[in-house]
């Protein structure tokens, strides 16, 4: 059982610092992690999580976390991944103004190989808002938490609604211009945009989308989405991941298509992450349903850029369209999000404090921390691109958003 406990305003008490981290994306200070703590009280094992600064009193906000435990300390069993086994992870997701909130523990399944969820968390729990914290337990006896403690590592996520719904259509050759892909306004000229979208004073101002132009020429359609900020480019830790869905009805025909997204024959995909380099990605995928049924087909992927403005493109003949007609377009609402993990660089982290008696180290193994913490830092980033290269497809290529 997951259960919030009683919130204070003071230092954590009784918690033992267990790491603490430079804050990653400077944009957002309240979406930034600064530590974790952890102790043991009442049969309970809780978690402590500080961040730099308080999360903003609304619904456009939130966080969500993952402590993922090794509680037997053998990486044999429970879900491989960083030279562990990971047993149990518990999940938090909370808004900002505490409208919503989500508390579930998982356990491995050694002979399913999957996760399974053990129960929801016990009676809902009042949390007062702006928070600069998130603190929650587990039951130590439900885990299996034994006298020698656990490894654990924690992945942290906090999103901000900044995109929101729109639906508008664009007749063909009304924006008659070539575009270069480079995520530079310049080229667009003197535009009125298709859409636009009225403030509402998001912080950070880059997360928020304030108007999408169109645009094409004999060979592609252009699309470009303005911020109230200037996009970071690159972030010291994690992913500043910004990401959009745009439907396509090509035929301007709403019962043909994808029933469910307008009528869409087509979707484009972007990714325009900063990870922690600047990373964009696009792709362009085709309806293949019966209607009712979201089954879309990668096609191929197209460019995408960002530097003062967000752009990405997609081929005319890819989406069998000519030089003239009116399409529909329906863009999702999506939180764009912060996510990090702690500990860095390494892939987990003790509780209590590991002992230095004289029992199997890993780092005695690797012969210094240096050489240990460079393979362990090694492993992780061959990890991270066989991640990438396998879920770099459209929906795959982004971790579950908040419920």
């Amino acid at each position: 059982m997951l259960l919030l406990l009683p919130f204070v305003t003071a230092q954590p008490s009784g918690y033992t610092l267990v790491q603490s981290v430079s804050q990653a994306y400077s944009g957002a200070p309240w979406m930034n992690l600064k530590s974790v703590y952890a102790k043991t009280e009442g049969g309970r094992l809780c978690f402590y999580l500080e961040y730099f600064a308080p999360i903003p009193n609304s619904s456009d906000y939130r966080r969500s976390v993952y402590v993922y435990m090794d509680t037997d300390r053998n990486s044999a069993t429970g879900s491989p991944s960083g030279m562990r086994g990971w047993d149990y992870y518990a999940y938090v997701y909370v808004r900002g103004d505490n409208s919503s909130i989500s508390r579930y523990l998982y356990r491995w399944n050694q002979t399913t190989e999957d996760w399974r969820s053990l129960s929801e968390a016990g009676p809902i729990v009042t949390l007062m808002p702006n928070l600069d914290y998130i603190e929650f337990s587990v039951d130590q006896q439900v885990i299996g938490y034994s006298a020698e403690g656990v490894l654990f590592q924690v992945y942290v996520y906090s999103y901000v609604r900044g995109l929101q719904q729109a639906t508008f259509s664009y007749t063909l050759g009304s924006n008659a211009k070539t575009i270069t892909v480079d995520g530079n306004s310049a080229d667009w000229g003197s535009t009125s945009p298709s859409v636009t979208f009225a403030s509402k004073a998001l912080e950070p101002a880059e997360l928020e989308v304030s108007a999408i132009y169109l645009a094409n020429d004999q060979n592609n359609i252009y699309f470009r989405l303005d911020v109230r900020g200037t996009p970071t480019k690159d972030i010291s830790s994690g992913s500043l991941t910004r990401y959009t869905y745009t439907y396509l009805d090509t035929d301007n025909d709403p019962s043909t298509g994808y029933s469910g997204d307008y009528g869409a024959e087509y979707y484009v995909y972007a990714s325009l992450s900063s990870d922690p380099r600047k990373d964009p990605y696009g792709s362009l995928y085709r309806y293949t349903g019966t209607g009712d049924d979201w089954r879309f087909d990668y096609q191929s992927d197209i460019d995408a850029d960002f530097n003062n403005i967000f752009e990405f493109s997609a081929p005319l003949d890819a989406l069998q369209l000519g030089q003239s007609g009116t399409i529909s377009l329906y863009v999702e609402a999506e939180s764009w999000y912060l996510s990090d993990q702690v500990p860095r660089p390494v892939n987990w982290v003790t509780y209590p404090t590991a002992s230095t008696s004289g029992g199997f180290s890993l780092v005695g193994l690797f012969g210094s921390e240096v050489l240990f913490l460079a393979t362990v830092a090694l492993l992780m980033l061959l990890e991270g691109v066989a991640i990438v290269l396998v879920m770099r497809r459209g929906k795959a290529s982004t971790p579950p958003p908040p419920p």
